[in-house]
């Protein structure tokens, strides 16, 4: 039996480029950010502020989105979608866990982390680091399940 949330990780793993849709007054938007995950498989990015996203956000946390590696025809087609709830981080831990992941990723030196972390405690910077719990994964993958390639990872509650 195939590890779903294993794959799921391997598949985050690979992939560099997030889209994430919001919406506000009822009309959709959708964006692509650079975002890295931790081992509960939240996500994180750096926004500015000033972003439709970002802007959405801050009005309804409500988020969808996909993560898609690069196809080339003929092969087996692959690709993560979620939903769940997407914010801008404040507490200092959740700042602390989302640097962590994203410098472990971009191997980001520590003087800059460091940077980062006093420009975002004192509010000084023009951006914001977010955070998007996912409610649910689908993983949509012929390569592993041909017969049935729509697989949903429901997240635990707790984490």
């Amino acid at each position: 039996m195939t590890n779903l949330r294993l794959l799921i990780e391997k598949y985050l793993e690979k992939a560099m480029l997030l889209q994430i849709a919001t919406a506000a007054g009822n009309v959709p938007w959708v964006c692509t950010v650079c975002f890295a995950y931790d081992k509960h498989l939240n996500l994180y990015w750096f926004s500015r502020h000033a972003t439709q996203h970002s802007r959405d956000i801050a009005h309804n946390p409500r988020v969808a989105g996909a993560v898609v590696l690069p196809y080339k025809v003929g092969k087996k087609t692959r690709g993560l979608q979620f939903v769940g709830k997407a914010g801008e981080l404040s507490r200092a831990v959740d700042i602390k866990a989302g640097l962590v992941a994203l410098s472990l990723r971009y191997k980001t030196p520590k003087e800059r982390t460091d940077q980062i972390a006093r420009q975002l405690k004192k509010g000084k910077a023009d951006y914001g680091l977010y955070r998007l719990r996912p409610d649910s994964i689908i993983l949509y993958d012929t390569l592993n399940f041909p017969s049935s390639p729509r697989q949903v990872y429901v997240m635990p509650k707790k984490r």
